[in-house]
């Protein structure tokens, strides 16, 4: 079953009066049980998509679909980039954690202390590291249980420490079936993670490659020092960096 569906997606703003294309015809499924992830240049729309994705903003042309629905009623579970914007500054930590999930305090206690950040339970937004925002917005998210996960650049503000804790979750998250769309830069964290690769080209983006990840069902951080871990991650670099503006043909 398709948890998420992009067909012919566009989308153009207006800059200075001039309108300038920013999607120009994306197209992209992602089966139940399945990590995609979006690689791209800068400014190319992989965040503009993720929220349409999320029902945060509409397309001018084509169809998004969650789970058969519009992406607006889609329960998904959407962390930005700006994590400024993803907490409350008027609520505490675990406040954060908590709005929206029907959860005890004992489930928010227990997912902060999972993401190693029970002990700032009660700091305020404004009191936090851009990183431990982040993770705050993560674990909101992982305990909402959503249907797909939506995160953009996830580990963006995140030590190397931080950041390896988030992969080993979201790992455990794959192997229970989970479903998620991830936006990166992070070509090694992308490859570990996902089951396909979206490569998109300069704006106006199309999907420009589509890569299967063929590292096996049980993977670990470790799995990134195996051979063909290497040997994907350069497919992928390859893909990233040698489009020179033409299409690559995708691969289911």
């Amino acid at each position: 079953m398709d948890a998420v569906s992009a067909e012919g997606v566009k989308k153009t703003y207006s800059f200075s009066g001039l309108r300038q294309p920013i999607l120009d015809g994306v197209s992209l499924t992602v089966k139940q049980g399945e990590f995609v992830g979006l690689l791209g240049p800068n400014g190319c729309g992989k965040s503009t998509f993720l929220r349409m994705l999320a029902g945060l903003e509409q397309p001018d042309g084509g169809v998004i679909t969650v789970f058969g629905r519009t992406a607006s009623e889609g329960r998904v579970g959407y962390v930005p980039q700006h994590t400024a914007g993803a907490l409350f500054p008027w609520l505490d930590g675990l406040q954060n954690i908590a709005f929206g999930n029907e959860c005890s305090e004992g489930d928010a206690i227990d997912i902060a202390e999972e993401f190693g950040i029970g002990k700032y339970a009660h700091a305020f937004p404004h009191q936090l590291s851009g990183g431990l925002k982040q993770l705050f917005a993560i674990a909101r998210s992982v305990l909402s249980a959503p249907d797909v996960f939506l995160l953009d650049e996830p580990f963006s503000a995140l030590d190397y420490q931080n950041r390896l804790l988030v992969e080993e979750r979201l790992l455990a998250l794959r192997e229970q079936g989970a479903t998620a769309v991830i936006v990166s830069h992070d070509i090694e964290s992308t490859v570990l993670l996902c089951d396909r690769i979206a490569v998109l080209g300069s704006k106006p983006t199309r999907v420009r490659a589509l890569l299967p990840i063929r590292l096996g069902e049980r993977r670990g951080v470790e799995t990134r020092f195996a051979p063909e871990f290497n040997s994907v991650s350069k497919q992928v670099f390859r893909a990233l960096t040698g489009l020179a503006g033409s299409e690559v043909n995708a691969v289911a």
